[in-house]
């Protein structure tokens, strides 16, 4: 009968729903709970990311626009989020390096990012940096246990032979410094920068006028090195040439003077730069330097902020229409 048929029916939907409530239910009892703190962990983690994605940029943009303090403020702070990432290190490491003053610090990141759990490659680069840091801060009880160990691993390599040379400069040794220079001076791949080396060892061994002539190679090429024309101006005055003594003092003096504006400009790159001259002065110094992509580089951005500054007034301070007279 129908009616029949409808309960049938009915009995076979009920007998559905509550064996599908049943499977509901035992799954709600057996599923993986997320509990409070691994949400809050999942969170954490990723604020975590966005901090260190936030911290990426904001290196990049300080380091476009020579703002060091900021960059290297930030630079620790991501090697305190991330510290087996050698990037954060590599930015500190570096940033620190070209900082006048703070060879310390330098040294000191070169310990902290050493004992992380860093790349073989990196490791190996980092103990490198440590030796030549050494030198740089003036120990050279600690550098030659650290170097013997280098030289020991990788063999007598051109790099390792002039952390040698440095080496027995700072121990006030120039003869033996010279005589292992000479063994790897044809190795060199910049002969003006070996030549910058060797002109000086020779000037602290009294030979004036080699020193010259190692020192003129180097001038020549280098034109903008500051160092290399206060050194050659050292060799002419051993050799009696007092004119030409004087001639490179001076060009020694005006590049440091650039390179110390240069330094104060960058500092002063805070904010809003749309009506500032800093940037198409830094692009003049870095063309009388000589660096040419450098100075193309401020350039660019002098333009650009002449164009957002030009924009900007235009749209608050339209130019009004003439009247017909």
């Amino acid at each position: 009968m129908p009616s029949d048929r409808l309960t049938i029916r009915t009995r076979r939907a009920l007998l559905f729903l509550m064996v599908t409530a049943a499977a509901g239910a035992v799954w709600l009892l057996t599923r993986p709970s997320r509990s409070p703190q691994k949400l809050v962990e999942r969170a954490l983690a990723a604020r975590r990311r966005d901090r260190i994605d936030a911290l990426q940029r904001l290196i990049e943009t300080y380091h476009d626009r020579g703002q060091t303090e900021d960059l290297i403020i930030a630079a620790r702070e991501w090697t305190g989020l991330e510290p087996n990432d050698p990037r954060p290190w590599i930015w500190l490491i570096q940033t620190l390096k070209t900082e006048e003053r703070r060879d310390a610090e330098c040294l000191q990141a070169i310990r902290d990012a050493l004992v992380q759990d860093l790349p073989d490659d990196v490791h190996r680069e980092l103990q490198h940096r440590l030796v030549e840091q050494l030198i740089v801060c003036g120990d050279a009880e600690e550098t030659r246990p650290v170097l013997s160990q280098l030289i020991q691993a990788e063999g007598e390599t051109f790099r390792l032979q002039m952390c040698r040379v440095d080496l027995y400069r700072l121990e006030g040794q120039p003869d033996k410094a010279l005589e292992v220079l000479q063994q790897v001076f044809s190795q060199a791949r910049d002969p003006s920068g070996a030549c910058l080396i060797r002109g000086v060892i020779l000037l602290d061994l009294g030979r004036y006028a080699d020193a010259a002539r190692d020192l003129e190679r180097t001038v020549a090429v280098q034109p903008a090195n500051s160092a290399a024309h206060f050194k050659l101006s050292e060799a002419y005055r051993g050799c009696g040439k007092h004119d030409l003594a004087r001639q490179h003092w001076d060009i020694a003096d005006g590049l440091n003077e650039r390179h110390s504006e240069i330094a104060r400009l960058q500092k002063q790159l805070r904010g809003d730069l749309a009506d500032s001259p800093i940037p198409r002065r830094l692009a003049k110094l870095y063309r009388e330097l000589g660096e040419e992509d450098a100075a193309r580089l401020w350039e660019q951005r002098a333009s650009q902020h002449a164009s957002g500054a030009a924009g900007s007034s235009s749209r608050v301070a339209p130019t009004p229409e003439k009247k017909a007279h």
